[in-house]
């Protein structure tokens, strides 16, 4: 029954963003978030990945301030340290997504120092991302920041 009622809200809540409600958008994903009962979720970590779907959401809409809501509650939970690389590369894009360049670009190029890319994929998002950060800041500041990061990566390693 609540999966079917997740894919419902969600639903309504993409429904409600094509209207322009946000409002009432962000009332389905707060079901989402707060209303199910976590002892009748299915598979484990099941709920984890219904917020990972919400921030991902959130972060895609540029609705910073509960984006980042979401990400401090996720980084908090007991699962969070498990989550850490995910949570860090989601901090970025909405450091990203609010126009914060030199923070998004530091938290890109920080997940690249640390080996913290598990695919292609991911690997390949996080380049295009850092190359957008780069048009935004300019070849010198983001060069500086990349410096940084692999100076701070070394000395971290020295230690």
């Amino acid at each position: 029954m609540w999966p079917v009622l997740t894919r419902i809200w969600f639903v309504l809540s993409d429904c409600a963003l094509k209207q322009d409600d946000h409002e009432q958008a962000i009332s389905y994903e707060q079901k989402i978030l707060h209303e199910l009962p976590q002892d009748q979720l299915p598979p484990p970590n099941h709920q984890t990945q219904l917020n990972m779907r919400v921030l991902s959401r959130r972060t895609e809409r540029a609705d910073i301030e509960l984006a980042q809501e979401l990400l401090d509650h996720m980084k908090n939970a007991e699962d969070g340290d498990k989550l850490a690389a995910v949570l860090d590369m989601m901090q970025a894009d909405i450091f990203f997504q609010d126009g914060q360049y030199q923070a998004a670009a530091r938290g890109y190029q920080t997940l690249i120092s640390k080996g913290a890319l598990n695919n292609a994929e991911q690997q390949q998002y996080i380049h295009m991302k850092l190359d957008k950060c780069k048009e935004q800041l300019g070849d010198s500041e983001f060069q500086f920041i990349v410096d940084d990061i692999e100076q701070q990566s070394q000395q971290a390693t020295v230690h």
